[in-house]
Order: C-alpha cells, then structure tokens, then sequence
C-alpha cells in the first residue's frame, strides 16, 4: 500500500477514535444494509467494507470519513440533514411530495459538500487518486439520486462503478438544482441500473 495511504489511514483512525467513534473495516464486499461504508452519528460509528481492490474502497474511506468531518465540525447542512426521502423509498410511507423533495435537497446538499471535501482532501494530502476521476463517481452518485425519486427505487448495480455512465458524467461538480432534474444526457445511461419499474 502506498505509504500516503497508509499514514492518511493511521491519522484518521486516530482521529475518529479520539472522537468517540467505533470503527469497524469490514473484510466483506459489502455491509449488511448492502453498502460499501457509512458514518453514523447516533450511534457514533465508521464502518467500511474493505474486501474489493483499493481503487474501489479507499475512495469510499475517504468520503464516510469527511461525513465524520461534516459532524465533527458541526456543519449546518449535517444539522439540516432530513432522511425522509430514505423512509420514502425504502418503506414508502405517506408522505406529501413536498417533504420528499426537501428531504432529497437537504442530502443532495449535504453530499455534494461531502465529495467537495473529499476532492480537497485528495489534494491536499496528496493521495494518489485522479481527482477528475474521483468526481466523475460522485456525479454518477449524486445524480443517481433523481431516478431513485422517480423510479421509487434503489440501483440494483452501481452506477458511478460504470464506464458507461462515468465516459458521460461531467468532471465539475454541478449545482444542487442540477442534480434535481432530469438530464437525458446523464440519466438514460444511469437508469440501466435501476429495475426502471416503479416498487
């Protein structure tokens, strides 16, 4: 392992140990709930599923650890966090189309600032991820959120793990509102990993 991965790695367990929170790396694909990592304040717990190439998990590490920072730091956009498009998709619950929606801003917003900080980290640490490349995921990702409004639905593959998808995404982040509306430049592509029927 490159040794600025290495330290990067050491210096961010230290730091989210001294922060109280449980670290798990986990030597499986995936986690349970079928994601590669997360980071939850309540409880306080860092998890990321490590048994893939690095190319694929690391990037991960390094974006669960700067929703650690977001938390730490006291972001006002950790605060405006609501998950109630997740209780929507998931269980679809009854709720108004408008709360749908500005729950969906309030984790686009919150996520674009993730992979922001994310990209700045990659530089600033010199880590040795292409920064274009690495940005081009996180569109797939963030806009990969629209069709899970409109499908109802999770992907059943990843889309920012796609050539396809990542030779058509733009290597700049957009604005909020941009990853709110459809774009068939962008979207036709993503939606082949959806069931693209309504659940």
């Amino acid at each position: 392992m490159n040794h600025k991965i290495s330290n990067f790695i050491a210096e961010t367990l230290i730091e989210l140990i001294d922060s109280k929170v449980s670290v798990e790396l986990v030597q499986s694909v995936y986690l349970p709930d079928r994601n590669s990592g997360e980071f939850n304040d309540f409880p306080r717990e860092f998890k990321v599923a490590m048994k893939r190439p690095l190319k694929y998990w690391f990037p991960i590490y390094i974006h669960e650890f700067c929703h650690f920072r977001q938390w730490k730091e006291k972001s006002v956009l950790w605060d405006k966090y609501d998950d109630t498009f997740f209780e929507w998709v998931d269980d679809r619950e009854n709720f108004q189309l408008s709360e749908v929606k500005k729950s969906l801003k309030s984790i686009i917003s919150l996520e674009l600032d993730c992979e922001k900080r994310a990209v700045q980290m990659i530089k600033d640490r010199e880590l040795p991820l292409d920064t274009d490349d690495y940005i081009k995921g996180a569109n797939a990702y963030l806009l990969s959120y629209f069709i899970s409004y409109e499908q109802m639905g999770w992907y059943a593959s990843a889309p920012y793990e796609d050539k396809k998808v990542l030779d058509v995404v733009p290597d700049k982040f957009l604005k909020v509102k941009d990853y709110m509306k459809y774009n068939s430049a962008y979207h036709e592509k993503i939606k082949k990993h959806y069931t693209n029927k309504k659940i």
